[in-house]
């Protein structure tokens, strides 16, 4: 079991069912369409400051030395941005030192918005191909 260590006034615990409704309200208020619950991967995690939830996002696990990190998002209602900055930071490095825990080599995600881009460009990834489509099917 992973241990969350305590960033400054930030502490991490893992994503539970019981805290689903309040990310879809954080993905709606941000325009996104929230994954069902079912899309999620169980491995997630989310970033509080002071008692207040701020961030939160997911690690797809893989059978390879490859994971995913996705449906990275903030609490709309914690009006101070450097606040939500850190505890993105935070949620993605909490993410990324999970992975690496468990023996994965390389982190991927796939983003549109160019503030979270510039986030995960702080925390140390490099950008890979650009104007790429996704393309999805469901089965």
């Amino acid at each position: 079991m992973i241990i969350f260590a305590k960033t400054f006034l930030m502490n991490s615990r893992y994503f539970e069912s019981n805290n689903y409704e309040q990310l879809v309200e954080w993905w709606s208020f941000w325009r996104f369409t929230p994954p069902s619950i079912t899309n999620l991967p169980k491995t997630g995690v989310i970033v509080n400051n002071e008692g207040i939830d701020v961030a939160s996002g997911f690690l797809y696990l893989t059978n390879s030395d490859m994971c995913w990190i996705e449906f990275i998002v903030s609490n709309p209602n914690v009006k101070d941005k450097k606040v939500r900055e850190n505890c993105i930071n935070e949620c993605i490095n909490q993410l990324c030192h999970i992975a690496k825990e468990m023996g994965y080599r390389v982190a991927y995600t796939s983003l549109k918005n160019e503030n979270l881009q510039k986030k995960y460009l702080s925390c140390g990834f490099i950008e890979g191909s650009k104007n790429c489509n996704e393309y999805i099917k469901l089965l």
